[in-house]
């Protein structure tokens, strides 16, 4: 991962990593955060919180992301430069590699009660390679 450089860590748990990309995206991060801790439950799964910024120009957004993983006790990657996408998705699914379960969420989704447990389920109990739970795109009147 040479090219993605670690800003904070984070909880590490082995089993599941959430991992969300975001491009000029602090604000959308923070909505899906408190909504992801809106809908989550104590006995929900412990995950592995990855955010990484893909290159965000805009002055500030680091030290934004960086006070907002240190509130969600997550891990922050950064690239130096905008490198797209699919590098984002790539690096987060390759940060910790022996998760048994990579989770990548878009920064402006909308996260429902169990979210989480019924994809893990879905996953254990399907032959498949990927699955997608139904998202609903959100903004801050929504969380």
């Amino acid at each position: 991962m040479s090219r993605t450089s670690i800003v904070r860590s984070g909880f590490r748990y082995k089993r599941v990593l959430v991992g969300i990309p975001t491009y000029n995206g602090a604000e959308r991060c923070r909505n899906l955060l408190t909504n992801m801790n809106a809908v989550s439950n104590s006995e929900e799964l412990k995950s592995t919180l990855v955010l990484l910024d893909d290159g965000s120009p805009r002055v500030g957004h680091l030290e934004e992301m960086k006070r907002l993983c240190e509130q969600h006790n997550a891990t922050l990657l950064a690239h130096g430069k905008n490198e797209g996408i699919t590098a984002s998705w790539n690096d987060l699914a390759n940060f910790q590699p022996d998760a048994e379960f990579v989770v990548l969420l878009n920064d402006d989704v909308l996260l429902q009660p169990r979210w989480l447990e019924n994809l893990v389920y879905f996953l254990e109990n399907n032959e498949c390679g990927a699955a997608s739970p139904n998202l609903l795109f959100c903004d801050p009147g929504d969380v």
